[in-house]
């Protein structure tokens, strides 16, 4: 055996050690996967092919989560336009293959469940993330607890809910169940019977002394006379999306039924102000922000006067001192005619512990070496 053939095999050995060295690492970072109990994940297990799919379904904790998230998921798609749910569900399509490759389980879908587990961790963080991201969107668009729809117009009196939802780009109304009740004794507007057409949604807008349709949203109904000897009906489901554009420009925005010949509105203003999303304009005409994490890019000088009040212990700590990190929607407040922002952030892949609020002058002045 020459010198050279000695080191060679030195090398071989040396390369050994480090392939059976890796593969210990390897074994010792796996989590033992839990069996899977009564928790469901958010897909059928028998038809589980992909290794995304093949460790959900083998362990109870991961099976939980994705139920959870597919849960999450589906409300929110449930409560946003209709117009904007194709986009929405390609962006979780997105996220899961990303999630995939971030977890190292691309390209793994024969291989054996023990080499899975080591993406178990990756996988939790991945999807707890995931539903706080659901809930910070529903958050930020406005979501709104339901609200009442009560009172009385003529021969009709009026009792149910309705929810409403905001985006950038709409205002969307949902009723579960109106209940229409028959008057006999009206004041105004007083019939022997009523045959409802439609039910509609309309925006007005004062112009002068006159009043200027903006929109009209018709649901036909089809629903029984309403009389004295039949003075109850409920209309279900019914749902209206008004452009944001339309929203803005609108001084009454409102429900109402018809037969055709007659209407009666239903005595509850819709008009309601849409959420701070984003930072109202101000005197410098900036950018609007949605986000926390903008506020590096965009208000630069909002962030250097948070920068200045943070512990020196946080100048390594880049999700918080930047606020490079996974963030809730941003609002603007006004105290004492000062304008503020204020939104949260957490630690990418660990939110639960590591949360981080802050409120900060939305116009902060840039100070020299002396102010500071």
């Amino acid at each position: 055996m020459t010198w050279r053939e000695l080191v060679c095999g030195l090398a071989g050995t040396c390369a050994l050690f480090t392939l059976l060295y890796g593969a210990h690492v390897q074994a010792q970072n796996a989590q033992p996967l839990v069996t899977r109990g009564s928790e469901k994940p958010s897909f059928d297990c028998s038809k589980a092919k992909t290794a995304s799919a093949r460790i959900i379904c083998a362990d109870g904790e991961l099976a939980r989560l994705d139920g959870q998230l597919g849960a999450s998921f589906q409300k929110r798609k449930s409560e946003i336009p209709a117009t904007e749910q194709q986009k929405f569900i390609a962006d979780q399509v997105a996220w899961i293959r990303e999630r995939n490759n971030q977890c190292a389980l691309t390209g793994k879908d024969n291989a054996a469940i023990e080499v899975l587990a080591t993406s178990k961790p990756c996988m939790v963080s991945a999807i707890q993330d995931r539903i706080a991201t659901l809930s910070q969107m529903a958050q930020a668009t406005g979501d709104r607890k339901p609200a009442s729809l009560a009172g009385t117009f003529g021969s009709l009196s009026f009792d149910g809910q309705y929810t409403v939802t905001t985006t950038e780009s709409s205002t969307v109304y949902r009723i579960k169940a109106l209940t229409l009740h028959f008057v006999a004794d009206a004041q105004f507007n007083r019939v022997d019977l009523i045959q409802l057409t439609s039910f509609d949604l309309v925006a007005t807008k004062k112009n002068g002394d006159k009043t200027v349709l903006l929109l009209r949203r018709s649901l036909p109904l089809s629903v029984p006379i309403l009389d004295i000897s039949s003075p109850t009906v409920t209309i279900n489901e019914a749902e209206f999306e008004v452009p944001q554009s339309i929203m803005d420009d609108a001084d009454h925005v409102g429900f109402s039924v018809t037969d055709g010949k007659m209407l009666w509105p239903v005595p509850t203003e819709l008009k309601i102000s849409k959420p701070d999303l984003v930072a109202k304009s101000d005197t410098n005409s900036q950018k609007k922000l949605q986000w926390a994490f903008e506020l590096a890019k965009e208000r630069p000088q909002a962030l250097a006067a948070l920068q200045r009040i943070l512990p020196p212990n946080y100048t390594d700590t880049p999700w918080v001192y930047n606020l490079a990190a996974t963030s809730g929607p941003i609002f603007e407040i006004t105290r004492n005619g000062t304008s503020y922002l204020t939104g949260e952030v957490c630690k990418p892949h660990d939110c639960r512990d590591n949360l981080f609020g802050f409120i900060v002058a939305a116009t902060a002045p840039v100070l020299s070496p002396q102010q500071e």
